[in-house]
């Protein structure tokens, strides 16, 4: 199963090299894998196989200004930085 596969059978927006968090580990999608995605996280050696539902979010858009710069993706907000 690829990822275009994944993307229309689970319903979710996984891209390769997209930024996700999954059970709080920040980490890019590297590939598919049969019915998991491979994710990079950070400071982790390897990329680990994880299931495209399981406590995942997809940050999809990043938002830049004077004020913020965050990630949003279904519909949730991830504060990156504050200028205050």
């Amino acid at each position: 199963m690829g990822m275009k596969d994944i993307r229309r059978v689970y319903g979710v927006p996984c891209y390769r090299g997209q930024l996700v968090r999954v059970d709080g580990e920040v980490g890019h999608i590297l590939s598919a894998s049969g019915q998991r995605l491979r994710v990079k996280f950070e400071g982790v050696r390897n990329p680990r196989p994880c299931h495209p539902t399981w406590r995942f979010e997809y940050w999809t858009q990043l938002i830049a200004d004077a004020d913020y710069c965050g990630w949003v993706g279904f519909g949730m907000v991830r504060e990156e930085a504050s200028n205050g």
